[in-house]
């Protein structure tokens, strides 16, 4: 029933980020599923101005989308006020740091308060990452799991204050390919370099300070690639467009482009931006009148794959139900679409085991064979309570979904 609706949810979407009238009709029965999905994607006050104004939608809705945005809304102060909190400490002890996504995409929205807030994303030196984490933990922010330092893979501490989630990182990803190494030690340079030559942007009256282009480019598509095994949703892509919108006309991007072919996500960030234009309407120009075009040349079916699979998963896979037989089916499709790089299939396999298997995270003897636990827990999620008739269908989803990967072309 919900694929019935996107046509007009784009069209709602395009309305509200670009000031474009909306103009289709809608029956009460499409503006719930309208509401339900939009929910899913992470995305729904973005257009709630246009969506309570509209004279068809029941005021049972309206009254129900306002709560939402009003909740949402104030999330979104208190998030800025804990975070200028915590500028204005690691500023006083030299700290150098610059705030990931969040609020510096927001900038990019007409109303930067619709847009969803999660946790506060803060990059340091690496340098100076133990001595930001005893500079939090001095002054009221609590680690929320202390074997988190001690993950092998993990690149954040995560500390929670005041019922908020922050994230320090001392590097913002890791790049799990064959070369990934080798990328990463270039991507880490990159990012150095960012830090060192940070800007700042205005929000809602709070100075913030946010890596140049070139990194904000290299942070947002690594943050959707390192989400692309849980489920990255509409909120991904379109933060992704509205920066393409003000800050990657044609010029710029022949600036960035060196970066991004060296790192391999030249193809990823062009089928990202495409279906940005396809189904969301990125203008082809920028806001100052500069041309955007850089990505026509891109793959159309792997354009659809990609979105088809944004659509099916939600922000953060949670549009999936939790132990449905689709979730099966997903598990099992996400496990299969691994196994094409032995590297990060082991990362994936290694990561969720420490996840789920308590002993490991707390005995480092027992840590190595995380990945073996999660190996038997897939396969007794994919046999166990008379689901062994949709195996079938689990690998044939897994193999579309490889080839979807690979028509990204990461790290190539």
């Amino acid at each position: 029933m919900a694929e019935s609706i996107y046509p007009k949810l784009f069209t709602l979407m395009h309305s509200a980020l670009f000031g474009v009238p909306f103009s289709e009709s809608m029956t009460e029965n499409e503006w719930q599923i309208m509401y339900e999905e939009l929910s899913a994607q992470a995305v729904l006050s973005l257009p709630y101005d246009i969506a309570v104004q509209n004279p068809t939608i029941p005021s049972w809705l309206k009254s129900q989308w306002t709560r939402h945005t009003m909740s949402s809304v104030t999330a979104y102060y208190r998030v800025l006020h804990e975070q200028n909190e915590l500028l204005n400490l690691l500023e006083e002890h030299q700290i150098p740091t610059a705030v990931l996504k969040g609020s510096t995409v927001a900038a990019y929205y007409p109303a930067p308060s619709y847009r969803a807030v999660g946790d506060i994303d803060f990059l340091v030196p690496a340098s100076l990452y133990a001595q930001a984490i005893s500079v939090l933990k001095e002054n009221g922010y609590s680690i929320i799991k202390e074997e988190d330092l001690e993950i092998e893979y993990a690149k954040h501490t995560a500390f929670i204050k005041d019922q908020i989630t922050i994230e320090l990182h001392g590097r913002p990803f890791r790049v799990e390919s064959r070369a990934g190494k080798t990328i990463e030690q270039y991507l880490f340079s990159v990012m150095d370099e960012g830090l060192q030559n940070k800007k700042y942007v205005l929000v809602d009256e709070s100075k913030i300070p946010r890596l140049p282009t070139v990194q904000t480019c290299l942070e947002l598509l690594l943050h959707m690639e390192s989400h692309l095994k849980d489920g990255i949703g509409l909120k991904h892509i379109i933060d992704w467009m509205m920066f393409v919108h003000h800050e990657l006309p044609d010029q710029v991007f022949e600036e960035v482009r060196p970066v991004l072919e060296r790192a391999g996500l030249t193809v990823f960030a062009k089928i990202v931006t495409k279906i940005s234009r396809i189904y969301l309407g990125l203008p082809d120009t920028s806001p100052n009148g500069k041309r955007i075009s850089w990505y026509n040349d891109v793959n159309q079916g792997t354009c659809e794959a990609f979105m088809t699979y944004v659509l099916e998963q939600g922000n953060f896979g949670r549009k999936i139900a939790k132990y449905s037989e689709e979730e099966r089916k997903s598990k099992g499709a996400k496990v299969i679409a691994q196994m094409h790089n032995p590297i990060s299939f082991y990362r994936f396999l290694q990561e969720y085991g420490l996840r789920n298997w308590e002993l490991a995270r707390r005995n480092r003897f027992v840590r190595p064979f995380a990945w073996m636990y999660q190996v038997v827990k897939y396969f007794r999620i994919l046999i166990n309570g008379g689901y062994k008739n949709i195996m079938r269908q689990t690998i044939q989803k897994g193999k579309k979904r490889m080839k979807m990967f690979d028509g990204l072309e990461l790290f190539k």
